[in-house]
């Protein structure tokens, strides 16, 4: 998050870099094909009600979709979508529950929506941070 700092000289070449580029690429099919060769075509969908549901959140923007949602089961998934993304320059959205009330999960400029709710699995309770692993 850059916040109110419109200085970007503080950030890496990296997101410099993606905070202000216009050349991002649409996903389009081969890209959608390598991602369900990678991962398998149940985590990857691109049925309309789904895309829509993934480009809505509680705010008042308009409805923007992605073009592809993966659901992620795995952190190999995600690194790998992640990867696949920068190496495309195929725009990332990550997808939690979609309760966000700003837009945060708006896909502007299309991409993929990285929905990470398939891992729920708890794996370590720290009584003490009052926190836990997923």
């Amino acid at each position: 998050v850059i916040g109110a700092n419109t200085d970007k000289t503080c950030l890496s070449p990296s997101i410099r870099t993606l905070s202000t580029a216009t050349g991002y690429q649409k996903a389009g099919e081969p890209f959608i094909t390598e991602l369900k060769k990678m991962l398998g075509s149940e985590k990857v969908n691109t049925k309309l009600p789904v895309l829509e549901a993934h480009g809505r959140d509680e705010s008042y923007h308009e409805v923007r979709t992605p073009e592809v949602v993966v659901f992620a089961k795995t952190e190999d998934d995600v690194v790998r979508v992640v990867q696949l993304c920068q190496q495309h320059q195929v725009p990332l959205i990550p997808f939690g529950t979609g309760t966000s009330l700003e837009g945060h999960i708006s896909a502007v400029e299309g991409g993929v929506s990285l929905d990470v709710t398939p891992m729920n699995t708890i794996l370590e309770v720290n009584s003490e941070d009052m926190d836990c692993l997923v």
